[in-house]
């Protein structure tokens, strides 16, 4: 059974922006809450109380992708592209 879960905005704009968080596993699920905390970051919580940051800056030049991962609320990784 696939399940899909989706949220739409509508507003009058030039440009738009759209993520597509993919969990690819089997039996229980992990990713509990996914939000959009700017027009370049969201923010991605597991089960586990861990949480990771996606940003993504100069989207309309070369892009740069940095992943921030939380535990506790201490910053324990970064990786960048």
């Amino acid at each position: 059974v696939q399940r899909r879960r989706t949220y739409g905005v509508s507003q009058n704009a030039i440009h738009g922006r759209f993520i597509t968080v993919i969990e690819p596993h089997e039996g229980q699920r992990k990713i509990e809450l996914v939000e959009g905390v700017s027009e370049n970051k969201v923010r991605i919580s597991y089960s586990d109380g861990k949480w990771q940051e996606i940003e993504v800056q100069g989207i309309d030049a070369l892009p740069v992708v940095e992943l921030q991962t939380y535990e506790n609320g201490c910053l324990i990784s970064v990786e960048q592209t």
